[in-house]
């Protein structure tokens, strides 16, 4: 097997232990591959789920006039919403028998396209079962979205404009730090002696350091928001 399709089989074993941070990742030569290959076919939509239903937040194929944002899905290539939730679900860890982070993950945008097309594999175009504003049910195809095919389309398209002034190319570090303060960061307002830290995960390896006595004696006066 492919590292992709070992993965997937990972995936499905983890998920059954019903531990939140229990989770498999790509390995780092992958994942340099992932940063440096060109985007292939992918899935055009992505949706919010909640309670066994869909509804489109974006749609990549920008003419589509039919599945705008929040049109409500039923079906997928004539497999019901709720089949297909119980699918992907078979491969994404939560807490105990909790859905409601299942479902937001599915709902963090292109996570539930990846993860269809991990899964059903990618298709050149897909019947889409929807209603309409009157509350109908009907069906419409649409294509796989080809990011290469969109962008010469956008160059043939666009009216000529001024190139903007390039911006300095961030260094590694900085690189590093941006990354780094998507996950964690911590702010003090000097002026209302407030200290506010952000955090975006219980994962290690983030360089957060430990309170010390200089810590607390500087802030001892001021409040810590989480």
């Amino acid at each position: 097997m492919t590292e992709a399709q070992f993965r997937k089989v990972l995936s499905w074993v983890t998920a059954k232990i019903n531990c939140g941070h229990t989770t498999v990742r790509a390995s780092k030569k992958a994942n340099k591959y992932y940063d440096t290959a060109r985007l292939g076919k992918m899935f055009p939509l992505s949706v919010k789920m909640w309670n066994e239903a869909m509804t489109v937040t974006a749609n990549l194929n920008r003419r589509d006039s039919i599945l705008k944002r929040g049109t409500v899905i039923t079906a997928i290539n004539n497999k019901p919403v709720t089949e297909i939730a119980d699918t992907l679900f078979s491969y994404i860890s939560t807490d105990g028998y909790n859905t409601t982070h299942k479902y937001q993950s599915l709902s963090n945008r292109g996570n539930f396209g990846s993860l269809y097309t991990s899964l059903f594999g990618v298709s050149e175009s897909y019947r889409v079962e929807y209603k309409d504003s009157a509350g109908k049910i009907n069906t419409t195809m649409i294509p796989v979205y080809i990011p290469a095919a969109d962008t010469m389309q956008r160059r043939g398209t666009r009216p000529f404009r001024p190139a903007a002034p390039q911006q300095p190319q961030p260094t590694r570090k900085e690189i590093r730090q941006q990354r780094l303060n998507a996950v964690r960061l911590l702010k003090i307002d000097t002026l209302n002696r407030t200290a506010m830290m952000n955090l975006a995960s219980f994962a290690r390896n983030y360089r957060l350091r430990n309170f010390s006595g200089n810590h607390l004696k500087r802030c001892s006066k001021t409040r810590l928001i989480i």
